[in-house]
């Protein structure tokens, strides 16, 4: 019987010793910086991971979509912040609230230019734009008005303040209707047309410079970094006249329509007629660069050209 407990004892010192020393010996990731760190790992085997994704996943792919979405699949295709799904527009909205559009509202009162009664400003005398005005606001304009009394006195101005000279003559030398003494503008029979306090007689433009600084031009500089829109090409374009044109490109890096540099000798007839930087050659049935020719400009068109100069002693246009 001793001898029997003697080996079950021996087999059960011989099973313990082996478990514990397989317990000992535990493989993973040693380095307690890294994410999948093993507290309980004693052997090395180069597991170490030391990112997780946006999902604070350690060693995961989950990424953050346009939209900030950890694992999203949204876009935002025109960068504004909104995605494309809740997007009133995706692109631009002009001054009329249209997306992509192309409305304007030039004297900025809230109407769309082309629905507006007057683009600009009515007159005393209600009338669009106009010259007249109506200093005693009796509801008569000035040019029609027999007796303008400013101070409501019943007594007209012209007699009052001195208007009529010796000789019993109305002074008023531009002709105007305006007594000198009265008239802002007593040199100017427009009365300062343009409406920017200074008389036309000393202003060196009689309504407004344009975006290229040219007086009552039409050019424009859309994205405001000083260069006429008609001088740089599709840097002037917003978001869908820039992905329409060929020869244009949007970066989304910088939010805007670049050029694209177009090899119009490799274009067909057709793509070579839908491209502006380039014209067909009937001579050599070949597409080429498109070449101005400023002779053909007239006055007014040659100065929008910075290619090209009016030749006054020849008043022609030339390169």
């Amino acid at each position: 019987m001793k001898a029997i407990f003697k080996i079950l004892f021996f087999v059960l010192l011989w099973f313990g010793c082996e478990n514990s020393t397989k317990s000992q010996n535990v493989h993973g990731c040693l380095d307690s910086a890294a994410c999948n760190y093993n507290m309980n790992a004693n052997i090395d085997n180069n597991s170490c991971i030391y990112y997780t994704d946006c999902n604070d996943e350690c060693g995961g792919d989950a990424t953050f979509d346009q939209c900030g979405v950890c694992g999203g699949n949204g876009v935002d295709l025109d960068q504004d912040g909104v995605c494309d799904d809740l997007d009133d527009c995706i692109g631009y909205v002009d001054d009329c609230g249209i997306c992509n559009g192309n409305g304007t509202d030039l004297d900025n009162d809230g109407i769309c230019d082309y629905i507006d009664d007057c683009v600009g400003e009515y007159d005393d005398c209600g009338e669009c734009n106009g010259l007249g005005v109506d200093i005693d606001e009796d509801g008569i304009c000035d040019d029609l008005d027999d007796c303008i009394d400013v101070n409501s006195n019943e007594i007209c101005d012209n007699i009052e303040n001195g208007c009529i000279d010796e000789y019993g003559i109305f002074i008023d030398t531009d002709l105007d209707g305006i007594c000198d003494l009265m008239d802002e503008c007593p040199l100017d029979s427009n009365n300062d047309l343009d409406d920017d306090n200074i008389c036309d007689n000393e202003d060196d433009c009689i309504g407004e410079y344009d975006d290229c600084g040219i007086c009552n031009g039409n050019g424009t500089d859309n994205n405001n970094n000083g260069i006429c829109d008609d001088e740089e090409g599709c840097q002037s374009f917003n978001f869908l006249e820039c992905t329409s044109a060929p020869e244009c490109d949007w970066n989304f890096s910088i939010n805007m329509c670049q050029d694209v540099e177009i090899d119009c000798e490799d274009l067909t007839y057709s793509e070579c007629f839908s491209n502006s930087q380039c014209e067909w050659d009937s001579d050599d049935n070949e597409c080429d660069d498109y070449e101005i020719d400023c002779e053909d400009f007239s006055f007014s068109e040659c100065q929008l050209q910075p290619e090209c100069e009016w030749d006054y002693e020849d008043n022609e246009c030339d390169d």
